[in-house]
């Protein structure tokens, strides 16, 4: 015999329409195997009209929702939905309903955030190294530089020049490493 049950279908419609934390691209899909393949149960985000309206063919034993009425659990990082869109997923099979439940989300809006750290981690080491290379390039110069004013006063006394007379300028901090010399 059959018994045949009618309930209101809405608390599952409401919690499948709920897209939060889902944004744009988010989507869960709630379906019934028949003998033909899995019936989609309540309303698809992309697909007008879909609740008991639309199958998912058996003969397609890849799709994630064929996955999960036939057992089959997991995540799936490397997959394409009906859309034919590259998504990141996670299906359930829920034995006391005999559902398969697939939440999925576009591949390149849920990486989105990951992308977007990437690139202001990239720009904000590029700055800091710019930053340090000109500090760094500014210390160089001022070492240098006193130091460049010693070694010409050395070449010109070595030289025979003994009327050179090295003054280190304001900046200089080695007036006595040119004492030294002289």
């Amino acid at each position: 015999g059959w018994i045949s049950i009618e309930t209101d279908s809405s608390p599952i419609a409401d919690m499948v329409n709920d897209y939060s934390g889902l944004s744009l691209t988010g989507e869960t899909s709630i379906a019934r195997q028949t003998e033909e393949g899995a019936l989609m149960i309540p309303p698809m985000r992309f697909k007008d009209n879909a609740a008991l309206e639309v199958m998912i063919p058996a003969s397609n034993a890849m799709a994630l929702i064929i996955l999960a009425v036939n057992g089959v659990e997991g995540r799936f990082e490397n997959t394409v939905d009906y859309r034919q869109q590259e998504v990141l997923a996670v299906n359930r099979y829920l034995p006391s309903a005999d559902w398969g439940v697939v939440v999925k989300m576009d591949r390149s809006e849920a990486l989105l955030g990951v992308s977007t750290f990437t690139s202001t981690v990239l720009v904000s080491l590029l700055v800091a190294m710019t930053l340090v290379l000109i500090l760094s390039l500014a210390i160089i110069r001022s070492i240098w530089t006193p130091v460049r004013e010693v070694i010409a006063s050395a070449r010109a006394v070595s030289g025979g020049d003994r009327n050179e007379a090295h003054r280190p300028t304001a900046a200089s901090s080695s007036g006595s490493q040119s004492r030294l010399i002289r």
